[in-house]
């Protein structure tokens, strides 16, 4: 396996603070994903889906001594004369025991303050009182600079925060190649006692799973419900008609497909008709909303483009209403 950058180790039972949020809220992987990575990582086989060695994921790691240095030099300016203020790269993980597994932390860096308390903003013009020892994490951004942190960031600032025993932790971003950012954040523990509380059922489900019950999330889609409820081989037809449930779910499914066919049905009306009112005209404006029935043109091609041969079809939209 590739190596993830991270100091903890799903085969120790020690539960990341880069993956803790996307079990509490909606993030890169699925909570099913995160488990499946661990079961696979504890039986030695390959991760799936895994983002850690994507070349931009790659990319931040590697800019990560990069980007502290520019967070560093920027810092400098708010400490008086005889406050000094480094920052160090934890070679091991901060863990967290549970009742059934742990928590861990790989830290970017740890900031140290000495003597007193360092008066820092951050880019939300807050002011802050930092004082001894400050959790850092780092992300390469590639969004808009006025985008809120993900709220996954926010859990692994935590998580980082309840592993060190820290007050406060700084998440610096680094938006799009060239803008430094940096958001603090104080020890929150509602969020804390969700992170806990999401790790011990985490390998309960962990636990569970390995020994054959079907301790998974529930499924986020229908995809992941497929790979979660496996077939068991037999094409013998099992009678379910007992169960009431069931019953009410197979009308729903039946009536929504039967919605859809309906629904394109009045759609392709409607389209008909407006066409035939709009006529020759392409652009049409009605209250709020803009019709276009457009000429448009593609290229032709086979296996390369036939330069100065266009195919011309009709593109038909309905926008605005909002």
């Amino acid at each position: 396996m590739g190596d993830s950058g991270r100091k903890t180790s799903y085969k120790r039972k020690e539960l990341g603070g880069s993956v803790v949020g996307s079990l509490l809220v909606k993030s890169f992987k699925t909570p099913n994903q995160i488990l499946k990575d661990a079961l696979n990582e504890y039986e030695g086989k390959e991760a799936t889906n895994d983002i850690a060695n994507e070349p931009k994921v790659v990319a931040g790691r590697e800019l990560e001594p990069v980007i502290l240095k520019i967070f560093m030099d920027q810092v400098k300016p708010f400490c008086n004369n005889k406050q000094k203020v480094k920052m160090t790269v934890p070679n091991a993980a901060h863990l967290y025991q549970l009742k059934n597994g742990k928590l861990g932390s790989s830290l970017d860096g740890m900031l140290h303050i000495s003597p007193g308390n360092l008066e820092l903003s951050d880019y939300t013009k807050k002011v802050f009182s930092l004082s001894k020892q400050v959790v850092l994490e780092c992300k390469n951004y590639s969004g808009a600079a006025e985008d809120e942190p993900y709220p996954a960031y926010k859990y692994q600032i935590q998580q980082a925060l309840l592993t060190t025993g820290c007050e406060h932790g700084i998440l610096v971003r680094f938006v799009r190649g060239w803008q430094l950012q940096w958001f603090v954040y104080p020890r929150d523990h509602k969020m804390i006692d969700e992170i806990i509380n999401a790790g011990e059922d985490f390998w309960n489900r962990f636990d569970g799973v390995r020994q054959g019950h079907d301790y998974w999330y529930p499924p986020q889609d229908t995809k992941e419900a497929s790979e979660i409820y496996k077939g068991n081989g037999s094409k013998e037809v099992q009678d379910m008609s007992t169960h009431n449930k069931l019953g009410i779910l197979i009308e729903q499914y039946v009536s929504a497909s039967t919605d859809e066919k309906d629904a394109k049905k009045r759609k392709d009306a409607a389209s008909m008709y407006m066409k035939e009112i709009v006529g020759a005209n392409e652009v049409v404006q009605f209250n709020n909303y803009i019709i276009r029935h457009s000429t448009n043109q593609k290229k032709k091609t086979k296996s390369v483009t036939i330069p100065g041969e266009f195919t011309s079809y009709r593109r038909f939209t309905v926008e605005g209403g909002k």
